[in-house]
């Protein structure tokens, strides 16, 4: 399925299904610095090529979404694998 930054997704957190929007994606690498999602493929600022160039599969494990959820006062950020998306 295709996503994107400012979608709505489904997911599984902990035991239970929750609901939320995708605000950002983040590796825990230092050189994965400046990312985007697109269209489910997360994309990485590559300083060699100059471009955004797709996250290397030995490396997904890395990747995290920011997802905001709750309404109101019971909003909050979840940080979840690219695995734990209900796609």
């Amino acid at each position: 399925m295709a996503f994107n930054i400012n979608d709505t997704v489904n997911y599984s957190f902990g035991d239970s299904e929750k609901t939320g929007k995708i605000v950002e994606i983040s590796s825990d690498m230092d050189s994965y610095e400046d990312m985007e999602l697109k269209d489910g493929v997360p994309l990485y600022w590559s300083k060699k090529m100059k471009k955004f160039t797709p996250v290397k599969p030995k490396n997904m494990d890395t990747v995290f979404l920011t997802v905001l959820s709750g309404k109101g006062c019971s909003e909050h950020f979840d940080y979840i694998t690219l695995d734990e998306l209900n796609v």
